[in-house]
């Protein structure tokens, strides 16, 4: 499960709620927002909470800590979900796609943007590694 999430934040995947209802997927939802947890998974898909702020959670230092890891290793983050995607299509040799949904002002143009980030920042890096080696 996601490393180092304790129940103070809540449940890091909507999977493990005792008790499946609407009360207490929001009620989850609403502690993790508050504190400052705007991922939470539910399986292998990540729902996100738009802050309407800056949170610094996108830097290398960030991009460090997912690359390469499994799913659940790390916590719920739009940078798991861009590894994940990025191994199973050079695992597979095989475009892949990453769905965003969500309403109007939701910040999917903004998650696009870090996700693509991501897979720039690794594909550097990766190739950095290559021509080194």
């Amino acid at each position: 499960m996601a490393e180092h999430e304790s129940l103070e934040f809540g449940k890091a995947d909507f999977v493990l709620l005792d008790n499946v209802s609407m009360e207490e997927f929001m009620g989850n939802l609403k502690l993790r927002f508050e504190k400052g947890r705007i991922y939470t998974y539910i399986g292998e898909v990540v729902v996100s909470v738009n802050p309407y702020r800056a949170m610094n959670i996108y830097g290398r230092d960030t991009i460090e800590q997912y690359k390469g890891r499994e799913l659940y290793e790390r916590p719920p983050h739009l940078f798991a979900i861009a590894d994940a995607a990025y191994k199973a299509m050079k695992r597979r040799s095989k475009d892949t796609c990453i769905v965003i949904s969500g309403e109007s002002g939701a910040g999917k143009t903004e998650a696009s943007k870090y996700i693509m980030q991501y897979i720039a920042a690794i594909t550097i890096l990766i190739k950095g590694l290559k021509s080194k080696g």
